[in-house]
């Protein structure tokens, strides 16, 4: 059984290193490199894993200013087969509706039978691609995966939900939404990085897969700041006891503590 995977792979900023500036709270995103979102890492682990395991193709998507296309190649270091890149102006700010919509064109021409995403993107965590992927191709969705099995084209998954864990069938072709616990991604070798610079980076526009973002109407985003945080400044003085009792009623009165 030969799959046709398809990883849907988003480009963010690496928020780890994003600034705040200190009379604004808007963040800095002045030299901050870009990376593949963590969950997405996780995600492309499982579709090269079910390829190894399979056989079968692996083919990656993203969508983003054409600037972070080379951050794709650590996925095709990973064992990704082919990456294709849609390339969108610098300036849009598109929601997961537009995104999807995207990714919807690009995949009608893939023809996969099993598309695995990340639950979420590290920048946002909005966990809205794969539910909208489904509605767009009209095939099933898994969300919150956390273990998947392949048997004749019958996929058995493990969700990780709030406080149980539910186990589902379903047949191919399929949505998959996973998160970090799934699995632990590689680390490529120096030679697969060498290797991914010969594996094809397909860079495609809005125009050639003829979605027309007008017709989709976005979210606009008002405003983004970091919460205000300062330091009261309170010093607790006293036996071990007494400062137990002032450090709770200081909490209560904050509003941490009930």
């Amino acid at each position: 059984m030969l799959l046709n995977i398809v990883v849907c792979v988003k480009i963010t900023f690496d928020i780890s290193l994003i600034g705040v500036d200190s009379v604004t709270r808007a963040p800095i995103f002045r030299d901050v490199p870009f990376k593949i979102s963590d969950f997405d890492l996780n995600a492309i682990e499982e579709a090269v894993r079910l390829k190894e395991r399979h056989g079968g193709k692996v083919t990656s998507v993203s969508v983003g200013p054409i600037e972070r296309k080379d951050s794709i190649k650590r996925a095709l270091a990973m064992g990704v087969d082919e990456a294709y890149f849609v390339a969108i102006d610098q300036t849009a700010n598109l929601d997961s509706l537009q995104v999807a919509e995207i990714l919807h064109a690009v995949l009608r021409r893939l023809s996969a039978d099993t598309i695995i995403c990340g639950e979420g993107s590290v920048d946002e965590y909005n966990s809205q691609i794969g539910p909208r992927l489904s509605e767009l191709l009209g095939i099933p969705v898994v969300a919150y995966a956390s273990k998947v099995e392949i048997t004749d084209r019958t996929v058995t998954a493990e969700r990780s939900l709030e406080r149980i864990k539910q186990t589902v069938r379903c047949n191919l072709p399929l949505i998959l939404s996973v998160g970090s616990e799934i699995n632990e991604p590689r680390f490529p070798t120096l030679l697969q990085i060498m290797g991914a610079s010969k594996k094809p980076i397909k860079v495609l526009t809005t125009n050639d897969l003829e979605v027309s973002l007008e017709e989709t109407p976005a979210l606009s985003i008002l405003d983004i700041s970091a919460p205000e945080s300062r330091r009261r400044r309170i010093r607790i003085e006293g036996d071990s006891e007494t400062a137990a009792r002032k450090l709770v009623a200081n909490l209560v009165q904050e509003g941490v503590l009930t």
